[in-house]
């Protein structure tokens, strides 16, 4: 569980990367990938995939938690100048969710349960779950970069795969799971990553050719639909019932003071049930 998942040679040969760094053990792969960014010859996409993190983040500078056997990967793309505006970055991380999850739902069925697979969903705006329980989360960047060069993104990922979450922290092992608690035993980590980047190159693709179908996989599997649920939006906190998440990739929350479910494209989920 603690081997790189794969070697440079055989990530750009299979998948739609076109260079990729390996770690045993690294700080982040997204601080990596950002510092990555700036280099204007790198050829994209370029990923950074390790067997370890010592300091890994998710959304809000939240820690990360990066175990051995988890899958640890920060993917590079360059992206339209539209996708990288504020406004638009909630599309970027849910094509990339959408990603996650079609990766999910293929390593789910080797349960040979078409319920397990059905119970894949997307957490508004950046994790995926398996039923009640949190797999993997993702982050989404898009780094300042002089006007003349075209924008860069850097989507982070964490998957738990091998490393069992009977062994996580108290405050994560009840509400958390991996594949090899899903399935009973370990999976190969190489060819999930590989379905995962297969995914990503779809996904991402979709961007530009076919939103109206990301749309309706990411409302398919919205997972707080018909929820109650507090979303904090800066220093409001607003309450209302989850109505799935629109073609922007905003979540509409339905309210009692409010005709219509208001957009809500960033914020945080602070409770569903």
């Amino acid at each position: 569980m603690n081997s790189i998942p794969l070697s440079t040679a055989e990530i750009v040969e299979r998948t739609f990367v076109a260079t990729a760094e390996t770690y045993a053990s690294i700080s982040s792969t997204h601080d990596r990938a950002l510092q990555l960014c700036a280099d204007s010859t790198l050829a994209t996409p370029a990923l950074v995939v390790a067997a370890e993190q010592t300091a890994g983040r998710g959304r809000d500078d939240h820690h990360w938690w990066s175990p051995p056997g988890a899958l640890l990967m920060s993917l590079i793309v360059p992206v339209d100048p539209a996708l990288a505006e504020p406004k638009h970055r909630a599309l970027l991380s849910l094509a990339a969710a959408l990603a996650a999850s079609d990766a999910l739902v293929q390593q789910v069925q080797q349960l040979r349960d078409a319920s397990a697979a059905d119970a894949v969903r997307i957490k508004w705006p950046n994790d995926m779950y398996v039923g009640s329980k949190k797999i993997a989360g993702l982050l989404a960047d898009v780094p300042h970069l002089p006007s003349h060069r075209t924008p860069r993104a850097v989507i982070g990922l964490g998957m738990n795969v091998n490393n069992s979450c009977h062994l996580a922290p108290d405050n994560l092992k009840h509400e958390s799971t991996s594949l090899v608690d899903l399935t009973g035993s370990e999976q190969d980590i190489q060819q999930t990553l590989v379905s995962l980047l297969l995914a990503f190159d779809q996904r991402l693709r979709q961007l530009s050719t076919d939103r109206p179908a990301l749309q309706a996989d990411w409302q398919a599997r919205c997972y707080l639909s018909g929820q109650a649920v507090r979303v904090s939006r800066g220093k409001e906190i607003l309450a209302g019932i989850c109505r799935g998440i629109n073609s922007d990739g905003a979540l509409l929350l339905e309210t009692t003071e409010q005709a219509e479910p208001i957009p809500i494209l960033s914020g945080t989920v602070l409770q569903s049930q």
